[in-house]
């Protein structure tokens, strides 16, 4: 999760992971 998160951290995660995981960040 780490490495997705840092590689996809931006738009481009909120469109992947809509939920908690980017209100978290």
């Amino acid at each position: 999760m780490s490495a997705i998160d840092t590689a996809n951290i931006g738009p481009v995660a909120t469109l992947h992971y809509k939920g908690p995981q980017v209100k978290n960040r």
